[in-house]
């Protein structure tokens, strides 16, 4: 019960506090990204529990505007107090614009992060999946799994951010060019989890690549039927069985139109509002040999 409960998505709320920083220190990170390092004293009571976390990172565009943007806390230095962020340099954003520009002493204003929903670390397998603006988060989460657990890593991303990932887990890393192939390695991913875990296995169909390898299902055994009454024309009576039972009885009748003794009651009505009652015929040791009443014949 511990062991489950620790393994349970947490949600943690956080005190939205607005703090001022100032830039530390600027390092590229491949060809389309830049990391930031931020420090301040109001930095001392900073916390991000999780990888997917983000603040909310404000700054002046030099028009006298606050332009604002949500940005991933990709690592956290307590004693020292500082705080780095990769921003993404792609196309004339004006958070992009900035980040090329910066200097050592700029100044900005980080709020947040307002809430956090932890992931636990240790869970069997892990699927990491998204474009390059994803890998700051993806480079956060990897560096924080353990030893013992399985990543798989999709990511969509140009040939100068393709860097290596540093992680003590077992990460295997897909780099595709396209969102097809993104989804078709996501997809491709999943099957080969499933192959080991039946569970799984029977509740995913497989993916393109998988599928003339996948174990197929058995048939589900068909219903029998009940055996056919006499009569080369009756027809054959199944064992479909309602949750109700049928509020009339009739008994099959002898040839003088009169009930047979010990004959049986109606079968169970069917499912559906307009199916009909069947009538079983009774059993052979119930039926009367000879009718005492039968009517006399006409003059």
């Amino acid at each position: 019960m511990e062991q489950q409960s620790r393994k349970t998505v947490q949600r943690v709320r956080h005190e939205l506090r607005m703090r001022e920083v100032s830039v530390a220190s600027i390092a590229p990170v491949g060809e389309h990204f830049a990391s930031i390092t931020f420090q301040g004293e109001a930095l001392a009571d900073f916390v991000s529990l999780s990888f997917d976390d983000h603040v909310k990172f404000m700054f002046d565009d030099g028009a006298g505007n606050q332009v604002r943007r949500d940005y991933t806390p990709r690592r956290f230095n307590a004693q020292s107090r500082e705080l780095t962020i990769e921003f993404a340099l792609h196309g004339d954003g004006a958070a992009s614009d900035w980040a090329r520009h910066a200097q050592p002493g700029d100044r900005a204003i980080i709020g947040g992060p307002r809430g956090s929903m932890i992931i636990p670390p240790d869970v069997d397998w892990h699927l990491l999946a998204g474009d390059s603006t994803a890998l700051p988060a993806m480079r956060r989460r990897l560096e924080e799994l353990p030893a013992q657990v399985r990543a798989t890593v999709v990511v969509l991303a140009g040939e100068g951010d393709r860097l290596p990932f540093t992680s003590a887990a077992q990460v295997d890393v897909h780099w595709v060019d396209s969102e097809d192939a993104c989804s078709n390695a996501c997809a491709h991913a999943r099957c080969q989890r499933a192959k080991a875990s039946p569970g799984v296995q029977a509740k995913r169909p497989p993916c393109a690549a998988c599928a003339p390898c996948w174990p197929k299902k058995r048939a589900s055994p068909r219903k029998r039927c009940a055996s056919r009454p006499t009569g080369s024309r009756a027809s054959p009576i199944t064992t479909r069985t309602s949750s109700k039972r049928c509020s009339r009885r009739s008994a099959p009748l002898s040839p003088c139109g009169r009930a047979a003794p010990g004959a049986s009651a109606c079968a169970p009505r069917p499912s559906g509002s307009g199916a009909r009652r069947l009538r079983l015929p009774a059993p052979a040791s119930a039926r009367p040999a000879a009718c005492d009443a039968r009517p006399p014949p006409p003059s």
